[in-house]
């Protein structure tokens, strides 16, 4: 199992609006894909600097690392992109890739 992990720091101001563009949207455009089997949403709980924004974690589980290649390939820039599009620099991510061990 992969699991895709995006870790993103929101702007206050937006960051309401960010969660629900994130549950109605890009969730469901990730598994759409077909290359998912699950995505789940987090909020970081102990934060080093509150005051910037609030961060949160997005992780989607891929059954092996040929579908997590294949989303990167093909999906991932149009995917982001839109979370650009649609907040440009009210938020930060970056992306990281896991293999569950156990």
């Amino acid at each position: 199992m992969i699991i895709y992990n995006i870790t993103t720091k929101v702007a206050h101001p937006v960051s309401a609006q960010w969660q629900q563009w994130t549950q109605e949207r890009y969730m469901p455009a990730l598994l759409q894909t077909g290359l998912f089997q699950s995505c789940t949403l987090h909020r970081l709980l102990e934060q080093d600097n509150d005051e910037e924004g609030e961060t949160f974690v997005l992780q989607c589980r891929a059954g092996n690392r040929a579908d997590y290649d294949l989303f990167l390939e093909r999906h991932a820039a149009p995917l982001r992109q839109q979370g650009h599009d649609r907040f440009g620099n009210q938020f930060i991510s970056f992306h990281t890739a896991m293999e569950e061990l156990l």
